[in-house]
C-alpha cells in the first residue's frame, strides 16, 4: 500500500476526554449536559468511567468520587480505567475547569468519534471487493447523513427550570384585561362598515384622555408621557384625524412619523420592517393600532407560511418593547345560509396563522339585522384568560357609546327547536323510552334525525335495559332551568 492509499490517522484527543471527564467527575456539569454516549470515548478507560458516572447522575444519584470508584470496582472495571488513584487525580484536575472549557472538549470528543466511523468506511472502500462498492457507498451516504445530525447536536444546550422561567417571563400583563394583553397580539375582526377603525380609535381616545375603559374598569399601565402609534394603511388619516378632533381626542400622545399621510406601507419587506421597529425603538409607544393588516403588507393572505412569519414578527416586536398592539382586520363574507352573527375564527379572513398567533381576537357585529346600529364587540378566542364579557356600542358623532351587549335573537331552526323539545318534554329523574320520545316528536312535526342531531347538543344521559332486545331509555343530564335554549 502506498502513501496515498494509507488511511490518515485521526487522534484520539485524550486531552480533550481527559478534561471533559475530570470536569464531569469534579460536580462541574450535571445531567443536563450529558450529551454524549460512552462508545464516543475513544479511550476504554474513559468510555467505562463516564459511562458508569453518567449512569448515577440520570437515575438521580450521588456522583461522589468513591461511590464511582466502588461502582466501578463491583463491574470489574476499577482496575482498566487505572484504579482509584486516576478517578482521584481527575476530580483533583476538574475543579479548575470551566463550564465552557468542558463544552468544548465534549464537541471535540464528538467530532473525532464521527471522524473515527467515516475513517473505517473510507478504509473499506479502498480495501473491500469492487462488486460491494455500491453497498459501501450505500454505508457511507448513511453514516455521513447520522455524522451531520451529530455533529449538528453536538454542543451542549443548558436547560432551566420553570421556576426560573416563571421569574424572567413574570405574570400576564393587561393593557385593558382580559381584553388586550401586553406582549402580544389582539386582533379585532368584522366585515366592512361594523366599526373596526371606530372601536380601535375609540381604545386610543381613552388612552388620550385618561377615562376608563368601556366596561367601566379604570385605566392603568398608560401613564401622562406615554405614547401611542396608529398606523394608517387603509388611506384614511384624514378622516381618522377629522374624527379624533370631533371626538376631542388630545394630539399630545399620538406619534406620528413624517410622511405617514403618503406612506404605503409593507411590513413585510426588510426596508419597511426596520423603518417600523426604528420608531419603536426611539418613540417607545406603549399601544400601536395597525390598521389594517391588508394595506400593511404585500403578502398573499391565503399563504399560511408568509401570514405566520408577519404576525409571529408582530408578536415578538410586543414582547421585544413591551407594548400592546391592535391589529385591524376582516372577515370573509358570509357564505349561503351563514347569519351575520355570531363570528367565530372560520370566519376571520385568509390563512389560520393569522388568528394562531394572535392570542386575543374580538368579533365586531351587529347581532340583529333589525337593529342595524345596535354592534356587539365580543371575544371569540382567549389563550390568555377566561373570555371577558361582551359589550355593545353606537357609533355617535362624539364618539363611541358603549353599553352592554345587545341582545342575540333567537334564530329558529328545525334544530334549535328539536333541542327545546327535548328539554321541555324531558326530566333529569324520570328516564323515556325513546320509541315514545319518536312518536311524541313526530306528532310535533320532527324528523328522527334531526331529534338524534339534537340530542348531541342537550347532553342526553343514555340508559339500556339487559338483554338482546333491551330497551332505550333518554333523560337529561341537568335541570331544565340549566339550559340556554
Amino acid at each position: 500500500m502506498n502513501q496515498e492509499t494509507q488511511p490518515l490517522e485521526i487522534p484520539s484527543a485524550p486531552a480533550a476526554e481527559t478534561t471533559y471527564l475530570a470536569a464531569l467527575l469534579a460536580g462541574q456539569l450535571d445531567s443536563e449536559l450529558l450529551t454524549l454516549d460512552p462508545n464516543e470515548f475513544a479511550q476504554e478507560r474513559h468510555e467505562l468511567i463516564y459511562g458508569a458516572a453518567a449512569k448515577r447522575l440520570l437515575n438521580g444519584e450521588p456522583l461522589a468520587p468513591s461511590l464511582l470508584i466502588e461502582d466501578l470496582s463491583n463491574a470489574g472495571d476499577l482496575a482498566l480505567v487505572g484504579g482509584a488513584a486516576y478517578i482521584e487525580s481527575l476530580v483533583e484536575q476538574g475543579h479548575a475547569v470551566k463550564v465552557t472549557v468542558a463544552e468544548e472538549c465534549a464537541k471535540t470528543i464528538r467530532q473525532k468519534s464521527v471522524a473515527r466511523e467515516l475513517q473505517k468506511l473510507g478504509q473499506l472502500l479502498t480495501t473491500g471487493n469492487s462488486s460491494d462498492l455500491a453497498k459501501v457507498i450505500a454505508q457511507m451516504n448513511e453514516v455521513a447523513d447520522t455524522a451531520k445530525t451529530r455533529l449538528a447536536v453536538s454542543r451542549h444546550v443548558p436547560l432551566t427550570t420553570a421556576a426560573k422561567l416563571r421569574v424572567k417571563l413574570g405574570q400576564q400583563q393587561w393593557l385593558w384585561f382580559g381584553y388586550i394583553p401586553v406582549g402580544q397580539v389582539t386582533l379585532i375582526v368584522s366585515q366592512q362598515g361594523q366599526g373596526k377603525s371606530n372601536v380601535a380609535g375609540d381604545l386610543c381616545d381613552r388612552l388620550a384622555k385618561g377615562t376608563e375603559w368601556p366596561d367601566g374598569t379604570p385605566i392603568t399601565g398608560f401613564e401622562p408621557g406615554d405614547r401611542i402609534l396608529y398606523l394608517d394603511a387603509e388611506g384614511f388619516l384624514q378622516g381618522l384625524l377629522t374624527r379624533f378632533a370631533n371626538w376631542g381626542t388630545p394630539d399630545e400622545p399620538f406619534i406620528w412619523p413624517e410622511n405617514c399621510d403618503n406612506k404605503s406601507w409593507a411590513l413585510n419587506t426588510p426596508a419597511d420592517q426596520q423603518r417600523f421597529e426604528s420608531i419603536i425603538a426611539q418613540y417607545r409607544p406603549k399601544f400601536i393600532v395597525i390598521d389594517s393588516l391588508s394595506g400593511a403588507n404585500s403578502l398573499e393572505e391565503k399563504d399560511n407560511d408568509q401570514m405566520k412569519t408577519l404576525v409571529q414578527w408582530l408578536v415578538a416586536l410586543t414582547q421585544k418593547y413591551n407594548l400592546a398592539l391592535v391589529l385591524v382586520h376582516h372577515i370573509r363574507k358570509g357564505g349561503m345560509g351563514e347569519l351575520n352573527w355570531p363570528i367565530d375564527l372560520d370566519r376571520v379572513r385568509g390563512a389560520s396563522a393569522i388568528t394562531q398567533f394572535a392570542r386575543v381576537v374580538h368579533a365586531i357585529g351587529t347581532p340583529d339585522s333589525t337593529q342595524p346600529l345596535e354592534r356587539i364587540f365580543a371575544t371569540i378566542k382567549n389563550n390568555l384568560a377566561d373570555f371577558a364579557p361582551a359589550l355593545g356600542f353606537r357609533v355617535l358623532f362624539e364618539g363611541l357609546a358603549w353599553g352592554d351587549a345587545p341582545e342575540v335573537p333567537q334564530t329558529f331552526t328545525p334544530k334549535n327547536g328539536a333541542r327545546e323539545f327535548l328539554i321541555n318534554l324531558l326530566t333529569p329523574v324520570e328516564k323515556m323510552l325513546v320509541n315514545d320520545i319518536m312518536e311524541e316528536a313526530e306528532q310535533h312535526g320532527f324528523k328522527q334525525r334531526t331529534i338524534y342531531r339534537a340530542k348531541d347538543e342537550v347532553g342526553i344521559r343514555i340508559s339500556r335495559e339487559e338483554g338482546k332486545n333491551g330497551r332505550t331509555f333518554w333523560g337529561l343530564s341537568k335541570r331544565p332551568e340549566e339550559f340556554t335554549v
